[in-house]
């Protein structure tokens, strides 16, 4: 699969109290019969991917007899529920099965991070360029 260029996005983030761009990328996460598209921040900080458990909710995600983890997003060390999600990026290609952390209180819908995503996608920052670039390796 090619390089696939998008744009940082630019805005004032709440979530994280700064105006600035950020590598944001729309995804679709399904599981079961229930879908929901959001953007993904893209974190080689964080240790996996992880999901708001406001959106595992809204995916009808029975958090009852999950496993508890520890992991790390954003330069903080969280504990979350483990789980998986189905997961598509857009433009880049079909979907895969991804273990996820289900994590209350993060300030995105989902973190792409090192383990599952990065392990299937090569990521190309060019910040002075405003621009990152994905391809699909798995």
């Amino acid at each position: 699969m090619d390089w696939k260029k998008y744009h940082y996005s630019g805005g004032y983030h709440e979530s994280v109290g700064v105006s600035r761009t950020l590598p944001l990328v729309d995804v679709t996460l399904s599981r079961s019969n229930r879908s929901f598209t959001t953007k993904a921040l893209i974190d080689s900080g964080s240790s996996m991917i992880h999901i708001n458990k406001e959106v595992a909710l809204e995916l009808g995600i029975t958090l009852e007899n999950l496993k508890g983890v520890g992991s790390k997003t954003i330069g903080q060390d969280v504990k979350g529920l483990l789980s998986y999600i189905n997961i598509e990026i857009k433009r880049c290609g079909k979907s895969f099965q991804s273990d996820m952390v289900i994590v209350e209180g993060l300030p995105f819908p989902v973190l792409l991070g090192q383990n599952n995503f990065f392990d299937h996608f090569d990521i190309k920052c060019q910040k002075s360029k405003n621009t990152f670039s994905i391809k699909r390796v798995k």
